[in-house]
């Protein structure tokens, strides 16, 4: 089962169908990144900071497959 859920996520994630960007603060904070990251790179080089994105963007989506399926857990035992 947790297969189906880990591709189910992959499919709304993919398809920019998980409403991140609605947000209150999404796109502030998204541009305080996006400055943050510059001065990552600028200061550590841009091997680092690839390597430093990847991993962050792994946790990312880590911490979102967590949360959806705990999302969709929780969605069947309500109905169930």
């Amino acid at each position: 089962m947790l297969d189906y859920i880990h591709e189910l996520y992959l499919l709304e994630s993919e398809s920019n169908r998980l409403p991140f960007r609605e947000e209150g603060d999404y796109r502030a904070v998204s541009l305080e990144l996006d400055r943050c990251c510059t001065q990552i790179q600028t200061a550590m080089g841009g091997a680092f900071f690839e390597a430093y994105y990847d991993l962050l963007a792994q946790q990312r989506d880590l911490e979102g497959l967590a949360c959806f399926r705990h999302g969709f857990r929780l969605a069947a035992r309500l109905l169930g």
